[in-house]
């Protein structure tokens, strides 16, 4: 390389000092601030990394009406542009609002939610209800299940027992005769204990109600003897009483004679 004021670069470097190689972004068409990008390592090809809103191969269409101004004004919705509205663009608005930016939220109205999802909710409600009582079940099934298969497990090994000479079979019925004798036994032995317990019962019942009975014929017979008493001494009282009265009259009539058989005095 020579320099005289200015330098001759070989090929594949950039002037005016020679010190960048030369790539695919080296004279890119990229516009609007677009960043170039190499595909592949290329030396030719180049793709153009478009800021927001700038779109194009080279990024040369500048951003839509939607970008600068729809994305702000539809509030709940979505912005897309049109030539038959004054703004250039309209809003879809989402479910559950309106207006013209999607400004109003509508109202929901449960009963009517409901009577709309009623193919969802009705049986929602159903399984919802039934859906202890399959699981009761189902665990209830699986428990038999398991006692069926415990006692054939018990039956076969009692089984394989016999086989292998550990017990003979009349060993075992014999066994089986004993425990249903020995279990009746003490059933008849707690019935005759039960038996002679209310006979036991019956007899002090009888016993102290007959001490009971005894007990208020005395009494009444007190409380008769008390009342005779209080009977005589009130009468006796009263057979005073008249008789001072009587006494009492017999004077003032023998005083009322002996005024009026008075003689007056002579002055």
């Amino acid at each position: 390389m020579r320099c005289w004021g200015f330098c001759f670069c070989p090929p594949g470097y950039l002037p005016p000092f020679c010190e960048d190689s030369v790539t695919s972004c080296s004279f890119h068409r990229c516009l609007n601030g677009a960043n170039c990008r190499p595909v592949n390592g290329s030396s030719v090809d180049y793709i153009c990394e478009c800021r927001l809103g700038y779109t194009g191969t080279f990024c040369e269409r500048a951003p839509g009406v939607c970008i600068s101004r729809g994305f702000a004004t539809c509030m709940h919705g979505r912005c897309s542009e049109s030539n038959r509205s004054a703004r250039g663009f309209i809003c879809e608005c989402e479910q559950g609002f309106y207006g013209f930016d999607c400004q109003y939220e509508i109202e929901v109205n449960l009963v009517e939610e409901i009577n709309n999802l009623y193919f969802i909710i009705y049986p929602g409600i159903v399984v919802i209800l039934l859906l202890p009582l399959v699981i009761i079940v189902v665990w209830i099934q699986k428990k038999e299940k398991e006692l069926r298969e415990f006692e054939e497990k018990v039956d076969e090994e009692s089984m394989i027992e016999i086989g292998n000479g550990k017990k003979n079979f009349d060993d075992v019925v014999g066994d089986e005769i004993n425990l249903e004798v020995s279990l009746r036994e003490s059933k008849i032995l707690e019935k005759e204990d039960m038996f002679k317990k209310s006979k036991e019962m019956s007899k002090e019942f009888k016993i102290s109600l007959n001490n009971k009975d005894e007990e208020c014929e005395d009494e009444d017979e007190k409380n008769i003897t008390n009342k005779k008493k209080k009977v005589s001494k009130t009468e006796s009282h009263n057979s005073r009483k008249i008789n001072k009265t009587k006494k009492s009259r017999k004077r003032s009539k023998v005083s009322s004679k002996n005024k009026k058989n008075k003689k007056p005095r002579n002055k």
